[in-house]
């Protein structure tokens, strides 16, 4: 193959990791639908695949089809596997506000909570029972990619079977979109946690903040049982490098 040729393969591959880049950040802001974003992302494959194809002869041989049996019967097996041991969602009624922009003295007053311990020596907050609010600052500078929560990072969250928690999360990030998810998936999580068959809870994108202003927006917890969540940031990268915490309900 000659230079100019292995050139362009090089340089549709990057173009096409451009591509994928954008689609990411499409679909993680609600601009595209799952199935626009699989649709997309697997012609873009298939493209890109077709460019570096063997001939015909080679492609249709036994042991690729074989091949290709043993990775379905594997992936047959290990999503089995997930059914069997998969834990119960415990039961958590959400509801959530509009996004809305407000001010930094609006923040402020928000900030300090209500009905909470803070517990900086183990990195624990713990809700009292009735009725609680707490803020969660998403990426405020000097913290990239963590919760910031009554000033500790990314802390364990304990609540009582039967407490109501108020989450206000708050884009702190000049620069980046947020969002807030529940799960009961364990970590680590994936650069696009939102495909993984998440079906969880979850906030809007909210915009970077600005100066003197942040969008914010309400999910507003039911604790109806015992049981384990994790929060996490959905946007693409961010929870695979750790913007997550635990969320235990006893």
């Amino acid at each position: 193959m000659s230079i100019n040729a292995m050139s362009r393969i090089d340089q549709e591959r990057y173009d096409s990791w451009i591509s994928q880049e954008d689609l990411d950040v499409q679909f993680a802001l609600g601009q595209i639908d799952t199935e626009e974003y699989r649709r997309r992302r697997d012609a873009a494959a298939s493209h890109l695949q077709a460019k570096g194809r063997p001939p015909s002869k080679d492609r249709d041989s036994p042991m690729t089809w074989l091949q290709i049996i043993v990775v379905a019967l594997v992936v047959l097996v290990v999503v089995t596997g997930f059914l069997l041991v998969a834990r119960p969602s415990p039961a958590l009624s959400v509801s959530l506000s509009s996004p809305q922009r407000i001010s930094q003295t609006d923040l402020d007053r928000m900030m300090s909570g209500s009905n909470t311990t803070t517990y900086a020596a183990n990195n624990t907050i713990w809700v009292g029972s009735g009725f609680s609010k707490l803020v969660f600052l998403a990426a405020p500078p000097g913290h990239d990619e963590i919760f910031v929560i009554n000033g500790l990072l990314n802390p364990t969250i304990h609540l009582s079977k039967g407490s109501q928690l108020t989450v206000t999360l708050a884009n702190a990030d000049p620069d980046m979109y947020h969002n807030l998810a529940l799960t009961t998936r364990d970590p680590p999580f994936s650069s696009m946690p939102m495909m993984n068959h998440m079906s969880g809870p979850r906030t809007s994108m909210l915009s970077p903040s600005e100066i003197d202003y942040y969008w914010v927006q309400d999910m507003r917890i039911a604790a109806n049982s015992s049981g384990q969540f994790w929060y996490l940031c959905e946007y693409p990268d961010h929870a695979a490098v750790g913007m997550y915490g635990s969320l235990v309900i006893t």
